[in-house]
This record gives C-alpha cells, structure tokens and sequence, in this order.
C-alpha cells in the first residue's frame, strides 16, 4: 500500500526560498536542456539527489534515521509507527529524542486520516494554527467479519504505545501550566473530544476561539451570550443525540447496521435524511436568536466547536452516502441537474470549502472516500461470495467514481484552490511549500523508493505493460519536475509526458493516492489533473 509520508520525516522548510543564485541558475540549466532535446536519456532528467535539493533547499532530508538533524524548539516532527517499525527503529528512543529536544505538544492519532475523533482534534488545532508534532499509528479497528486489523498483519504500534485509543494529545510542559491538566488527554470518545476542544481553547488563548466569548462585538451590535456559546454547546451536544446506532469503525463510521449478520447493510435511507434534516434545522438555529446574523457556518461568520465537531462527518457523508443510497445527495454538487434538498448545508459545505485550514491537508478528497468503501479487510472482496449470515450480501456501490467526485463539489471540492487559499495556509508553517505542486512534489520524493517498488508490484497485478525498475525510476522523476514547475501544455512538459513509463506512474499514483493520509487534497489534485491529462493528450 502506498504510503508517502516519509516513516520519519522531520517537516522542515521544503520548497519555500530557492531563489538563491546557485538555485536559480540549477532552474534554467534543467528548463533549457529540456526544451532543447527529445528526452530519451536518463541523462536529460534530474537525478534524485537533484529533485532533493531543490525540494528540501536546506539539505534536511532525514529519511535516514540514524542521521536525522538536530531539532529545534519550533520545529514540528511526523514519526508513523507502521513504516518506522519497518525498517527496524525503534520508535520509542526517535519519541522520547524529539520530547527531549522539541518543546511542542505531541498529536497521536490515526494514520490514514478516516477516524471522526482523530480528524475533529486535527482540525481545532489547525484552525487554531497550533504548531505540533505528531505520531501516527494504526487504529484498532473493526473489519467486516469482526477480526482485529491486528489479528491480521500486527498494527505497527510500538509496545509502549499499545494501549493508546486514539487521538491522544500531549500538551507541552507550558500548557499543562495554563490548563492544570495532565500532560496527556484522551480525545476517543465524543465526551472527551469535546472536553479536550475546550481545553485547547485554555491553553492556547490568543489562537482562534473554538467556544467564544460570552459577549462579542459584530460591528455596532452586541451579540447576546445565548446567541454565542450556548448555541454553540447545543450544536456540539446534538452530534451524540442525532447520531443513529451503528456498527462502530474507525474507517466508516454512521453507516452500516450494527446487528451481526447485517454488518455490510447501510442504514436505511431514512435514517440518514433524519440526521440530515437535524442539521438542516441545527444550521437556521443561529438566524432564529435575536440580534444575530446567519451563517454560513453553524454559529455564524465564524468557524467554531461546532463546525470542529460536525465537519469530519458531514464530509465523508457527502462522498459516500450517494454510493450506498441511489441519489441521496447531501449537498448538491457539481450536477446543475441536482438540487439541494438541504440548502443551508449546501452553503455550509461551500463555506468550509473556502477555509485553507481545513481543505488544504485535512479535507479527503471523493475518490478516497469511496475506497474506504471497499477495500479489504474492511469490504469482502468483489469475487467472493459471503453467506449472509456472517456478513452480508455486498452488492454494488450506487455511484461510480465520476458520480462520487460531482456529488462532493467537483473539482473545486477535491483539491482545486486558488494561491491565494494556498498562501494563506503556508504562511504560517515554513515547513509547507510555496504550492500544492511542490509540495506534491516533495511528498513523493521522501519515499520515492517505496513508491517505486510498490509500483512495480501493482503493475503486474493489474495487468499493465510491463516497465523496467529504470524507466519507472526515470518517468517518476519526469512526473516530479513537471509538478514541481507546474508545467502547463508547454514544451517541457510534452517532452517529459513522452517518457516510458510516464503514463502508467501516473495511472499507479492516482490509483493508489489515500486523501488525507499521503497528502493534502491540494497536492494531489496536481497529481490527478496530470493524470487525466496525460490520458488524454
């Protein structure tokens, strides 16, 4: 399986300032040689070390953990358990070196971004533009017939990890000064995730306000405490209220039966409109409280809890409720043919769209949210019969990929924002490139070797032309400096698109990508909208 976060990867400045003379002069020497010959040597295309340096100016480059640099106080690091654990390194001593040099709080949460509980805390906390360190780790999660992913091939978690239920966060040594808590705080459940959002708001109070004042100012008008925090402490204890009795999963949760023998049946189409219609309702509720102002978010103009606490479902509901129900859209779409039957949620949708701290590395994208449907060992596979008494029948999914895509938003919705949505999220984490395609870019190159040997297996297994380990080495680094200069239709990029092996990296990479898990949205729209181009070129 895929995998592009690096097994250790130190989030330093990647891609930001390489407009130093010695980068800039690398910059015209490869555009020149590219447009100038017919690209049939190895030659003629950066080397790794090359697509390195230019995707990591500093020459941080940690993949090697015996050889990783010195941290500094304000410098976030990522350590996922399961590609760690495979190369032999012990996690814990790489944990306990960062809390020894790094005096950041720690995030431990799921790996491929599918746990609600897991993405509410990432969400406050990159709204709050909190920075923090996390360690990624498999959940222990349920399958369709009841076994353990750990049963099955281990969960990669370290021994001293072992009894963590996730996400958990540790706040830093100041912040359990502010909050009097305990270093370490659970975020599993829906109470302890709330208790924890408020937390957060304590420890960090010049960050944006989960829960705010009792009093605020919106332009000459005091707005009433009732129309502030309580709406926004009501909001957020519906969630438990309207949710429906459902098998639990970290991977799809609120969405099949919990009765053994019907684990792979969704729950009914009207149970799903019920809890559409609630937050239909819970969205007018701001505009019905005197003095206040509507939307388009749950509480008004402003992100709050309440959003934080919704959001992660409502946006695997609008990917993946059309492909269990025949045309049950909870937003619109990009189908002028369809309609919304929940209008304020289409506005809320289309506002959370707009927010760079949400779309551009936690949102999932529609193709994702649709494999999370139907790939083992959470969805029997497609040719094997499973009697129903164990699981269920399986059937086929109501929406093609194509359907999928439109009813999330579109290509708007899945990646596609301006720079300036961009710019906004980078600005305040040096570590972010300066645009979705670098940072695709360096995304990859921390695990090109992974990638490439994972390539060659899917290769044969899904019957493509077979490609020599060299020409997907070569056409891997192509795709890289393509997305790195965000070449449009120009000549380099034809030169590059015409490499062996460029169409079928490109088919494994959209294939393969998992939205939140490698990437960002935005990153990998690069990659997909190469994709589709080079298909049809």
């Amino acid at each position: 399986m895929l995998y592009m976060t690096m097994m250790f990867m130190l989030k330093k400045k990647a891609s930001i300032h390489f407009m130093g003379m010695i980068c800039l002069v690398k910059c015209i020497s490869y555009t020149n040689s590219l447009s100038t010959t017919s690209m049939t040597s190895i030659q003629e295309v950066p080397t790794w070390d090359d697509l390195r340096q230019f995707c990591f100016p500093e020459n941080n480059d940690p993949r090697h953990v015996s050889s990783h640099p010195t941290t500094t106080r304000d410098t976030p690091w990522t350590i996922d358990c399961a590609l760690t654990n495979n190369f032999s390194t012990n996690v814990e001593d790489i944990h306990n070196d960062i809390k020894n040099k790094n005096d950041l709080p720690i995030l431990y949460r799921e790996r491929n971004g599918w746990c609600i509980y897991s993405a509410r805390l990432w969400l406050a906390l990159e709204i709050k533009g909190i920075h923090y360190n996390t360690v990624l780790m498999e959940a222990k999660g349920d399958t369709y017939d009841g076994t353990s992913f750990s049963d099955i091939s281990g969960d990669g978690r370290p021994e001293f990890l072992q009894d963590f239920c996730l996400p958990q966060f540790q706040f830093s040594a100041d912040d359990v000064a502010k909050t009097r808590n305990e270093h370490l705080h659970s975020g599993a459940s829906h109470k302890s995730s709330i208790e924890l959002l408020k937390l957060l708001d304590t420890a960090y109070p010049d960050t944006p306000r989960l829960w705010p004042p009792s009093v605020q100012e919106e332009g000459n008008f005091p707005k009433p405490a009732s129309c502030v925090t309580c709406d926004v402490t009501t909001i957020v204890d519906a969630f438990e209220k309207t949710m429906p009795i459902a098998r639990e999963s970290p991977r799809a949760a609120w969405l099949f039966e919990n009765e053994e023998g019907f684990r792979l049946d969704a729950l009914p189409r009207e149970t799903f409109e019920g809890v559409l219609d609630t937050v239909e309702k819970l969205l007018t509720m701001h505009n019905n409280n005197s003095g206040c102002t509507g939307g388009p978010f749950f509480c008004g103009k402003s992100i709050s809890a309440a959003d934080v606490v919704w959001a992660p479902l409502l946006e695997r509901y609008a990917a993946q409720l059309p492909c269990l129900h025949l045309d049950l859209y909870p937003r619109a779409g990009n189908n002028d043919n369809v309609q919304s039957k929940w209008p304020n949620l289409q506005r809320w949708y289309e506002a959370m769209d707009q927010n760079p701290s949400y779309t551009c590395r936690l949102k999932g994208d529609a193709q994702s949210w649709r494999k999370v449907l139907y790939v083992e060992p959470w969805w029997p596979s497609a040719d094997v019969w499973h009697h129903r008494d164990t699981v269920g029948p399986k059937g086929e999914l109501c929406a093609s990929e194509e359907d999928c895509i439109n009813a999330f938003g579109g290509d708007s919705a899945c990646g596609c924002i301006s720079k300036d949505q961009w710019a906004d999220y980078a600005k305040e984490r040096p570590w972010i490139a300066e645009s979705p395609g670098k940072q695709a870019s360096a995304t990859v190159v921390q695990n090109y070797q992974a990638i490439i040997k994972d390539a060659l297996r899917w290769i044969g297994d899904e019957g493509y032309q077979t490609c020599s380990p060299e020409d997907l080495d070569l056409a891997l680094r192509g795709v890289i400096w393509v997305l790195f200069w965000d070449m449009n239709y120009c000549d380099e990029e034809t030169a590059l698109l015409q490499l062996p092996g460029v169409n079928t990296i490109l088919a494994y990479l959209d294939h393969r990508l998992c939205i939140p898990r490698d990437m960002g949205a935005p990153a990998a729209f690069t990659i997909r909208k190469l994709a589709k181009r080079c298909v049809n070129r």
